[in-house]
């Protein structure tokens, strides 16, 4: 207690703050182990005896914190925790032990607050203003004019708060979509359950690119290094081991070598642990407790941070414009009358805030939240879970998509179609994941009496050195768990009379050196009952022979494995691969009683033959690439298969076109004797980059970028993470390893190609709709301040009064704009060239069409406001709230605002072109506010309010023509557009043109 007082004093008096984890690990002694750490001091200054007594209390603090298990004995632990390494928990104790222990979760960030929201809706700059009119208008005895204000300050702050909700609730939603798992060992068999239901003393089994669910003490490494960075701040992988740490002194989290902690990754190699810490109480977990979230952390992606200064930027603007017409007001009341009376000053002040609120599109920001948050539920629910917002920007201006071959433009599920052993072809039929299915030679189904001894080698390597897993589930249906190529090895022993569990009843598991990316083999070491020791290998075919000595020739005899016989089994393999299957070679050595090291395990092998697995192409996958192809959008394949196979299955999907094929595969061996910016500089890119290694794939999005490419980049395993990392769109599949989704933007749940198509043309919709609704707010609300600027310079009497500029705002500006976030995607979508992700939402065209529509507006209003006052006789004094002038300028600038809607649905197409009233939520939106425009008419206590004068038939027809004449002025305005579009296609030669408003 004496200790955790000092220790929390010091807190207090430094106050610290720290912001990530690195400057927290380096804080350590402050953090991490600090009471530990007294304690010694402590224990130093005393006797013996004295320190024995604390190394007593230093073993009770380290119970609690979990500390102690790396200096324990496995077994101590195991007994400790009631579980075994074998078996596991039963599903009864697990049950039991979520419940005392709780989920295995990190504290989760609390709900967005409702209060928070609404201080922070209610301290923005614009609503501050209309508070102080209302406030002013008030002390004048307005009450009417100031309660309206009142009511729009309300409205107002509820519109924002209501968006900000549904934002955060829809992300909210979509991190619960992708939900981390862990393969635990529950009775004797592994299972795949969520990263919440692991607990203590349940065995995790790991490999290559998992992420570890909880804290825990390995019990079997083997080649097993794990990458710590995200604890430690340390980037390269550590070495594991489970033997004990025995030491006096606190060993430094780094340095446990036979601890995995929670949110770390395994970078290579397998192994098995037991849980002895989950949740907040892992070390990650007092991370999170102790530092939190940081405030003031911004998630706001680019767009909206340029609309946020854009808003800044329209405030001034609006602010300073306002301000000229105030000034003129008051000089022309005062050339007028010689002196401005208080009343007069109130009004025109009133009247010049009411048209700065009115213009400024305050929601801006809130809007495009909401906008990309229900964009990525639409996504999410086509299987694309977007983890990072920016990632919806770019996917609109993606221009070459690097794309896995397995798993993403094939099913990913790997059949094993043919065995080569001694020059004799052997097929299997039935499925490729299951053991149903039999091994043929020709139409004679082979049993083991029927098999040479080389074939029965063969098939012993291929199911030995495997670690995937059959098993039964409580259906009774087989079920398999393991890399498809791993289980597609292994149904082969099954189906040739070899399975595994019975190969395991005569052999020893001694040691294995696991596959990786870089080695492109395995080998595992066994022995048999006579204590024998066997070497059972397999990898890619140009790797194994350069290890093998040795063959089995077409007669079943050992022989040197000369030039000639290296040879015959290359153009075997390349045979195979031309066929578009994936080719794996195996091989074995005998080593007698004598054992083996690892290091010597991999040498002199005796060749034994070729297995040719197949990954059929995904269904829909041709026709998506065609698609790519038609937005400007180029497919590239990336894979560490042979050459053949991948040019095989390339032209198989028409990413390389028939007859063509000069140029478009690289090899990984070219790629790395080029630079990145040789490979940048090629004048032609090839589409298929073979025999890949992860600093090869990492080269190759380098290069692509170097280009000008916008790169989206797929993949599933550890050696894809690189280069994911540094795409600009990375994309990770479902079946990715953790280490690959958390470098990941986009998880596609069902590893689809297809989906990445329907990804982009998500983004694109997402990208356009913003686009609509920004230049509807923008020529709408400037079409108001237009009106007022050339009525005052006039010296006509004032067009709107404040509570009709307000009430314009509400019912013309919220509904269209946010129907209009979820437009559907326009006709053609990926018909169009990439958007490139430097042009901004203002190009000259697009000011060019805000300016002229805001213009339109305002000048048909203007007129027959003019046509009104002095055609029509509806002249009143100057001042007066009721004038039916007044009333018909205002109803009419409205009305096309509202029409104005249908026609921003495309900047330059006709809006007779498309389905007009295909948006519903448009529809209800403009006619809603219509409703409510009419309403303010004829209501008597609400045109009350407005100041606004009951409207009669030959007014409406009036309102009709100026309609029409808007109409008819944007359609030839879009129709200029098409033609200059077309020009300019013409000039540039571009077939895929970008929309008209980024050419320039």
């Amino acid at each position: 207690e004496e200790f955790k007082a000092k220790h929390t004093s010091t807190h207090t008096r430094k106050n610290i703050r720290l912001s990530n984890l690195q400057d927290w690990m380096n804080h350590n002694e402050e953090t991490i182990g600090l009471l530990e750490e007294d304690q010694l001091h402590e224990r130093q200054k005393n006797s013996r005896k004295s320190e024995s007594r604390s190394r007593g209390r230093q073993r009770t603090e380290n119970e609690k914190d979990g500390t102690r298990y790396y200096s324990e004995e496995i077994e101590t632990i195991l007994r400790e925790l009631n579980t075994n390494v074998d078996t596991g928990l039963t599903e009864q104790e697990a049950k039991e032990r979520r419940k005392k222990y709780g989920p295995n979760e990190l504290p989760k960030p609390p709900p967005p607050s409702l209060l928070k929201m609404f201080i922070k809706q209610l301290m923005d700059f614009m609503v501050l203003i209309l508070l102080a009119a209302a406030i002013a208008s008030f002390s004048l005895g307005d009450y009417i004019e100031g309660g309206v204000l009142i009511a729009v300050v309300a409205t107002n702050i509820t519109i924002g708060l209501v968006e900000e909700w549904k934002a955060e609730r829809a992300l909210l939603e979509l991190k619960e979509l992708s939900v981390p798992s862990a393969t635990v060992i529950r009775e004797s068999e592994r299972s795949v359950i969520p990263s919440a239901q692991v607990t203590v003393g349940d065995i995790i089994y790991m490999e290559e690119g998992v992420q570890i669910p909880a804290d825990i003490r390995f019990t079997e490494c083997i080649n097993l290094q794990t990458v710590e960075a995200a604890l430690t701040g340390e980037s390269a992988p550590v070495d594991k081991d489970p033997k004990p740490i025995h030491s006096d002194e606190v060993i430094p989290i780094a340095d446990r070598h036979n601890m995995g902690y929670m949110s770390t990754n395994v970078a290579r190699g397998r192994g098995k642990g037991v849980v002895v810490r989950i949740g907040k109480k892992t070390q990650v977990g007092r991370i999170t407790l102790d530092i939190g979230k940081k405030d003031g952390e911004s998630n706001q992606t680019l767009l909206q941070q340029r609309l946020q200064y854009l808003g800044k930027v329209l405030v001034f603007l609006s602010i300073f414009l306002c301000a000229i017409i105030v000034g003129v007001s008051f000089l022309r009341r005062y050339l007028d009358y010689g002196s401005i009376s208080g009343e007069s000053v109130r009004s025109i002040i009133t009247v010049g805030v009411s048209l700065a609120v009115s213009v400024i599109p305050e929601g801006l920001v809130a809007v495009v939240t909401v906008t990309m948050a229900f964009g990525v539920k639409r996504m999410a629910k086509r299987n694309s879970i977007v983890r990072k917002l920016p990632a919806v920007e770019t996917l609109g201006s993606v221009t070459t998509i690097c794309a896995d071959k397995t798993g993403t433009l094939t099913e990913g599920i790997m059949k094993a179609e043919e065995i080569l052993v001694e020059g004799k072809k052997y097929t299997f039929t039935g499925a490729g994941q299951t053991p149903d299915g039999k091994l043929m030679y020709g139409d004679k189904e082979m049993t083991p009496a029927d098999m040479s001894d080389a074939l029965k080698l063969a098939l012993t390597a291929t199911t030995l050195c495997n670690n995937a897993v059959l098993q039964k589930d409580e259906n009774g249906e087989w079920e398999s768990h393991g890399d498809p190529t791993e289980v597609a090895m292994l149904m082969t022993g099954y189906k040739g009379g070899h399975p595994k569990d019975e190969l395991l009843q005569h052999s020893t598991f001694l040691f294995e050196i696991p596959f990786d990316s870089i080695r492109k083999m395995m080998s595992v070491g066994f022995k048999d009952r006579n204590g024998d020791t066997t070497i059972w290998a397999k990898g890619a075919t140009a790797v194994l022979i350069d290890k093998c000595t040795h063959a089995i020739d077409n007669a079943g005899q050992k022989i040197e494995l000369s030039q000639s016989v290296k040879t015959e089994i290359e153009r075997h393999d390349r045979d195979m691969a031309s066929r578009g299957l994936r080719v794996l070679g195996v091989a074995f050595k005998q080593m007698g009683q004598h054992g083996c090291t690892q290091e010597d395990a991999e040498k002199e092998l005796v060749f034994l033959g070729l297995v040719g697995l197949y990954d059929p192409p995904r269904e829909g996958v041709q026709a998506m690439i065609h698609r790519c192809n038609e937005a400007g959008i180029n497919v590239v394949m990336i894979t560490g298969d042979n050459h053949l196979t991948a040019k095989a299955i390339a032209i198989e999907l028409g990413i390389i076109k028939p007859g063509k094929e000069k140029g478009t595969v690289m090899k990984g061996d070219e790629v790395d004797k080029m630079k990145t910016k040789d490979i940048a500089l090629l004048e032609r890119m090839p589409s298929v980059f073979a025999r890949m290694s992860p600093h090869n794939k990492l080269k190759i999005v380098k290069a692509l970028r170097k280009r000008g490419e916008v790169v989206a980049m797929t993949g599933d395993g550890v050696n894809d993470a690189p280069a994911i990392s540094h795409a600009d769109v990375a994309i990770a599949m479902g079946s990715a390893t953790d280490l690959t989704k958390d470098c990941a933007s986009i998880i596609l749940v069902n590893n689809n190609f297809s989906s990445i198509v329907a990804a982009v043309e998500e983004g694109r919709r997402i990208y356009d709709n913003i686009q609509k609704f920004i230049l509807y707010l923008l020529s709408c609300n400037s079409s108001e301040i237009y009106v007022m600027m050339m009525a005052t310079f006039l010296g006509w009497p004032v067009p709107f009064t404040p509570v009709m500029i307000l009430w314009a705002n509400l019912i013309a500006d919220v509904p269209p704009a946010l129907a209009l976030g979820i437009d559907p995607p326009e006709d053609g979508i990926l018909n169009r060239g990439p958007r490139d992700p430097k042009t901004a939402i203002f190009t000259r065209a697009t000011t060019a069409v805000v300016l002229f529509q805001g213009f339109m507006m305002s000048g048909i209003t203007l007129g027959i406001y003019a046509i009104a006052i002095y055609v029509e006789g509806y002249r009143l004094p100057r001042g007066d709230e009721t004038s039916r002038a007044r009333g018909l300028a205002f109803v009419t600038l409205v009305m096309i605002q509202l029409i104005h809607a249908y026609l921003s649905r495309n900047i330059k197409e006709s809006a007779f072109n498309r389905k007009i009233f295909a948006n519903w939520w448009l529809n209800f939106g403009v006619f809603g506010s219509m409703l409510l425009l009419i309403g303010a008419c004829y209501v008597p206590w609400v045109k009350d309010i407005l100041g606004q004068h009951e409207l009669n038939w030959l007014d409406w027809l009036q309102i009709l023509a100026c309609l029409a004449i808007y109409v008819i002025a944007v359609e030839i305005q879009k129709w200029v557009l098409r033609v200059y579009a077309r020009r300019r296609r013409h000039q540039l030669g571009d077939t895929h043109s970008h929309a008209f408003f980024e050419d320039v």
